[in-house]
């Protein structure tokens, strides 16, 4: 990682990355809102059996992926 900023060689390593993501500034914070809800959504598809209002979810989740994409290409070298 860039800074001298060295992730768990261990199961963590997805979390550190996201907490890092999460305690910075503020386009930083967005990216990790987006990926955070995009995340609950997944989880709620992967193990529950229903998933109320499934084709309003999948369109808003597919609409905020590529919005996490659009931040995550912007930010450049200035987040974690």
């Amino acid at each position: 990682m860039q800074r001298g900023i060295v992730p768990p060689r261990t199961g963590e390593a997805h979390d550190f990355v996201w907490d890092r993501f999460r305690n910075a500034r503020r386009q930083c914070r967005q990216i990790w809102a987006l990926g955070d809800r995009l995340r609950r959504r997944r989880r709620l598809a992967d193990y529950e059996d229903s998933f109320p209002n499934l084709e309003k979810e999948v369109n808003h989740s597919l609409s905020e992926a590529e919005d996490f994409f659009t931040e995550l290409q912007g930010i450049g070298r200035s987040c974690p």
